[in-house]
């Protein structure tokens, strides 16, 4: 369920970055709205690499689980790289709502 819930968050979150990104052509947007979008744009690719690294571990586990022969990475190693993406996810997720509070909103 929470992966089906990622997943349509993701392509919610795409289908807004194309949205504004179509607005910017024929209208631009201010300096601080770009820097907002930009900000919106890194948080959407890392947490879809976390995602897809989420997802990487899952598919290495079940066929592990299922005996396949030649899983060749372990989900211990997307783990591992879902922990390093998520403090820079954090991060950015923190910058933009600062940056919300103190800018106007995209229309």
């Amino acid at each position: 369920m929470a992966d089906s819930a990622v997943y349509d968050t993701l392509l919610v979150a795409e289908a807004a970055i194309d949205q504004a990104r179509e607005e910017n052509q024929t209208r631009p947007f201010s300096a601080e709205a770009k820097e907002s979008l930009n900000r919106l744009i890194q948080a959407y690719n890392v947490a879809r690499e976390a995602w897809l690294t989420y997802r990487g571990a899952v598919d290495a586990q079940r066929k592990r689980d299922s005996a396949q022969p030649q899983v060749d990475v372990s989900s211990d190693q997307y783990f591992e790289q879902l922990n390093r993406n998520f403090p820079i996810w954090r991060r950015l997720s923190k910058d933009s709502r600062k940056s919300a509070r103190h800018r106007p909103r995209l229309q």
